[in-house]
């Protein structure tokens, strides 16, 4: 039996292969290229005041950018956000300058999620992601699978140095994906008891997965969401 200390640290500090780590940064990094370039139009248009559409959708921010201050960017502010950010994850998938590259995408996708929160219903699917996206820059995330782990090696090669000697694991490699996971149960857990706490079962009648699996596009959303009651 180890003590409760030793026992914590390992849960969180454990030796983790590097590899694990890079390949989660790259699979985290991709999912939120996706997202971010998905919710684009959407900013672009709040920022204008959705021209061409009949409504305008209210300013209603989330508590974490109402408490840092922020207001609703302009059209060329969004724009300026949104290149610099592509670019980040660009660097941050390929694993180019991966901390700072990390660190940028943690801060500016927290901004550009956050602020189509606030101009709609707010939801916790991203609560993982953005917490995942914090530990990046915290971790050894580019020591492998990157372009600065090519250049280290490049390094090594020409400094006489055998490349063996580089580490293979890293106890502080398996923390971000422990991070993830107890984010993932935490979050989708309290989300699940808020709704039974204010609204019962009666939450429980198909209609949010309907209106999920329909917004998806999936190639069984059509058959599964004709009926209700199968959802």
């Amino acid at each position: 039996m180890c003590r409760m200390s030793d026992c914590w640290n390992r849960f969180w500090f454990a030796e983790t292969p590097l590899i694990r780590l890079a390949l989660f940064r790259i699979l985290t990094l991709l999912l939120v290229f996706y997202d971010v370039v998905r919710v684009s139009r959407s900013n672009f248009l709040d920022a204008e005041g959705r021209p061409g559409l009949e409504l305008a959708r209210a300013w209603q921010p989330i508590y974490a950018i109402e408490v840092l201050g922020i207001t609703p960017p302009g059209p060329l502010a969004s724009r300026i956000v949104f290149c610099i950010l592509i670019v980040s994850l660009v660097f941050a998938i390929l694993g180019l300058f991966t901390r700072l590259s990390c660190l940028l995408v943690a801060i500016l996708t927290f901004y550009w999620l956050g602020i189509r929160l606030s101009f709609g219903q707010a939801h916790h699917d991203e609560i993982a992601m953005m917490f995942a996206l914090m530990t990046l820059p915290l971790s050894p995330s580019g020591d492998r699978f990157s372009i600065d782990a090519l250049i280290n090696r490049v390094r090594l090669t020409r400094s006489s140095h055998s490349i063996t000697s580089l580490p293979q694991s890293s106890q502080f490699a398996g923390w971000p994906l422990r991070m993830t996971q107890m984010t993932i149960v935490i979050g989708y857990f309290f989300a699940g008891a808020t709704k039974l706490m204010t609204g019962g079962f009666s939450w429980m009648n198909g209609y949010s997965l309907q209106k999920t699996m329909l917004g998806g596009g999936g190639p069984w959303s059509e058959f599964l969401t004709q009926n209700v009651l199968v959802c």
